[in-house]
């Protein structure tokens, strides 16, 4: 569950940190130890942190250490429902830091979020846009033009309030001797091309096929090669990034502390479901189809 939330972190900034609330009886900015404690019991939380809550304060600067250039130290900013900040310094070993998307850098990596942030402003724009101009088509505008041969008085003060009056109060009758009251009807537009334009754009930016994208309903009529492109995006996702830089980040901090026990074999694996198995009804309709066929060919045969 925590894992899953840094992942999702990780992905909004350059990086996200989740911090783990251990039994050792030493204050968080003190360096924890390996097999320091003795079992599960003794991890008593866990924290996730954006990078905007995840400051690093000071950087391994011996060249002869392994962890030169990384972070040794982090400002932690917890931000309460009710408003309240409580900020705290946490050593390396007390954290997991994630970067995705991470190219020449190990420690920052490039928002998954930022790609289609301005299609996604631009979507919230057209939903907002569209509802604005129905309301602005269902309350009509009006043109006031002067009758041939009349000449107005010089009351426009009067006037102009009455107008206002009636475009903006309940009021609902207007007096205006020599002049013609013609209403303006507006037109809804249509916003579903702009709005698909955008989506295939967003589906551009983060590799998500276009009907996944769209939700459920789009979903169930994707094609093949729509399954199939995006399951290859998730297991390469799995086996690239979540698995070294995630599930065994973590894992292997929590054996080196002794909140996990040591494998019997001196080693693990991860393991993933595959994402390529079909559901009941897929397995139904292609044990109907293999039925149908063997009795199709039964017949030809005569057996």
């Amino acid at each position: 569950h925590y894992m899953h939330r840094l992942d999702r972190v990780s992905g909004v900034g350059r990086y996200g940190v989740m911090f783990l609330g251990l039994r050792d009886g030493l204050p968080p900015d003190a360096e924890a130890t390996a097999n320091s404690l003795r079992g599960p019991e003794d991890l008593l939380f866990a924290a996730v942190f954006d990078e905007a809550s995840a400051r690093v304060l000071r950087w391994e600067a011996d060249r002869q250490s392994p962890r030169y250039g990384r972070p040794t130290h982090y400002q932690l900013t917890e931000r309460g429902d009710t408003g309240a900040v409580a900020t705290f310094e946490a050593h390396w070993t007390r954290c997991i830091h994630v970067a995705d998307n991470a190219l020449t850098s190990d420690l920052y990596g490039s928002s998954r979020l930022e790609p289609v942030w301005n299609r996604l402003i631009d979507l919230e724009k057209l939903a907002a846009s569209t509802g604005e101009a129905g309301w602005r088509a269902m309350v009509p505008g009006y043109a006031f033009t002067t009758k041939d041969g009349y000449e107005l008085d010089g009351n426009d003060a009067e006037r102009t309030a009455q107008l206002d009056e009636f475009a903006h109060d309940m009021r609902r009758y207007i007096e205006l001797s020599g002049m013609d009251i013609k209403e303006l009807s507006a037109q809804l537009q249509d916003p579903s091309g702009a709005v698909g334009v955008i989506l295939k754009l967003i589906s551009a930016g983060t590799g998500i096929p276009l009907r996944k994208l769209t939700g459920s309903e789009m979903g169930r009529l994707a094609s093949v090669q729509d399954d199939d492109n995006w399951t290859d995006v998730i297991e390469a996702r799995q086996q690239q990034h979540v698995t070294p830089a995630i599930v065994r980040a973590t894992v292997n901090r929590l054996l080196w502390l002794g909140v996990l026990p040591q494998p019997d074999s001196e080693a693990y694996s991860v393991w993933w479901p595959s994402q390529r198995q079909k559901s009941q009804m897929d397995q139904a309709e292609i044990a109907a189809r293999a039925a149908a066929s063997s009795v199709g060919l039964s017949r030809v045969f005569g057996s």
